[in-house]
């Protein structure tokens, strides 16, 4: 692989386009470019999200900063609004906070939100 390609993102791309290259003529390939990789991971949670989903299980910044290993500055500034993490950041927060049994809706007929997986809590 190449030593250029030193994000999971781009190593995760290439790695697709190696194995679809049998499948595809060189011209599909070429034509895959930075929106299909929006479109394949897409943003995953908004700072309205992260702030709800602290709420919900009584997280202060620094415990989500210690859970997810993600710097405590880079979660007040997401959760702001003053900055947009990387794609690999947002999903460790996702899969942090998913782990601690939340659940996040999407625009699909429920909303934006959050809110408990189901069957959270019982035992």
């Amino acid at each position: 692989m190449c030593n250029h390609l030193r994000s999971p993102l781009k190593q995760n791309l290439f790695r697709a386009l190696e194995y679809l290259k049998d499948s595809f003529c060189q011209a599909e390939i070429e034509r895959f470019d930075a929106n299909d990789v929006r479109r394949l991971y897409p943003v995953m949670i908004t700072p309205q999200q992260c702030r709800a989903a602290r709420s919900l299980l009584g997280w202060k910044q620094v415990e989500l900063a210690a859970r997810s290993e993600i710097g405590i500055t880079a979660i007040r500034k997401f959760e702001v609004g003053k900055t947009s993490p990387h794609r690999a950041t947002l999903k460790i927060l996702k899969d942090t906070f998913e782990a601690a049994g939340i659940e996040f809706l999407t625009r699909d007929g429920r909303g934006i939100g959050v809110q408990f997986r189901a069957g959270y809590g019982e035992t």
